[in-house]
């Protein structure tokens, strides 16, 4: 058989169908959420029902999450099975291995550079001594120009 043809049917056999009014827009009845996951948390951590704990009064059964790691190192699609008021019961539909946005660094000059840090968010650090002149910033373009203003201007 090939894979684009369907099994033949067996004799005698009644198999079940759906019923012509089934189909509804997903929208109707799922909905999908996107979050970013705590600095400390891990994959497997999320599994867990207390991870959920103060969020589980915006989600219900079948409601899809994609969750990613505050270093941006990973992401999950996890689908809500139970809301209790510990949390919730998840079941992890898909896990991506992503490139970490820690290893995103920009030079800015000979003396600083901008990096992402987790718990900082972006920031612009001293070469020398790691030392973080701009930080909790929420994109590399805001915390480059935060910086840029505090720079000497050149005199024409």
């Amino acid at each position: 058989m090939k894979a684009d043809e369907a099994p033949a049917p067996a004799a005698g056999v009644k198999r079940p169908r759906i019923a012509p009014h089934a189909p509804i827009e997903a929208q109707h009845y799922r909905r999908t959420f996107w979050m970013k996951a705590p600095p400390e948390a891990t994959r497997e951590d999320v599994s867990y029902m207390e991870f959920w704990t103060g969020v589980q009064k915006y989600l219900q059964r079948h409601d899809i999450v994609h969750v990613l790691a505050d270093d941006e190192s990973w992401e999950l699609e996890v689908c809500i099975e139970a809301v209790r008021t510990a949390g919730c019961e998840i079941s992890v539909r898909k896990s991506y291995s992503r490139k970490p946005i820690s290893s995103a660094s920009t030079p800015l000059g000979d003396n600083h550079r901008s990096e992402w840090r987790a718990g900082m968010g972006w920031c612009v650090v001293r070469t020398s001594d790691g030392y973080p002149v701009i930080k909790g910033l929420q994109s590399e373009a805001a915390a480059v120009l935060e910086w840029q203003k505090t720079q000497p201007r050149k005199v024409a």
